[in-house]
């Protein structure tokens, strides 16, 4: 059974929108497409990065903002039940014009080095905030993150990695 659930929206060549779990040992991150399989999960495709080879990853929110028109029908008739004709046409005035609600985003990010080409950043981005996973999501990348800084990194992550902590691009 998996452990987190994302969304594959970047860094991958493979179709968007495709599911992954991602999981992890000493030596390397798993990425694990799947496919829906009756009442279980079913991993079709392993991607595979070395923990040495991963320079950053990290879970950033991203906050929206949703607009939304406000029912004019709908507020006429809650008004005009509750509060009879006053309250009919009270209510519909209140509908007009747009509602604004804020909504977050997790998004998922690995940077890394390939095992095949050293000299270039390559990022893979999931959506972390895939249906009621986004928790779970986020627990498991601390728990990952935690782990990673326990890792000695290839010489090529460190020339980029500075003593600070900030990247050199």
């Amino acid at each position: 059974m998996a452990k987190n659930m994302f969304k594959l929206i970047d860094g991958i060549e493979t179709e968007e929108g495709l599911y992954f779990f991602v999981d992890y040992d000493d030596e390397e991150v798993r990425l694990n497409r799947v496919k829906p399989a009756l009442a279980r999960v079913k991993t079709d495709q392993t991607y595979r990065i070395p923990l040495k080879n991963i320079i950053d990853l990290r879970i950033v929110t991203k906050k929206e903002v949703e607009e939304k028109n406000k029912s004019v029908v709908a507020r006429g008739l809650t008004g005009g039940f509750l509060f009879g004709p006053v309250g009919l046409f009270l209510g519909g005035l209140s509908g007009t014009g747009k509602k604004e609600k804020n909504k977050y985003n997790a998004i998922f990010v690995i940077s890394y080095l390939s095992s095949n080409d050293s000299e270039t950043i390559r990022s893979i981005v999931f959506d972390a905030s895939v249906g009621n996973w986004q928790m779970t999501n986020s627990s498991y990348v601390k728990k990952l993150q935690k782990m990673l800084k326990n890792v000695e990194p290839s010489k090529d992550v460190m020339a980029i990695r500075n003593s600070d902590g900030s990247i050199t691009l």
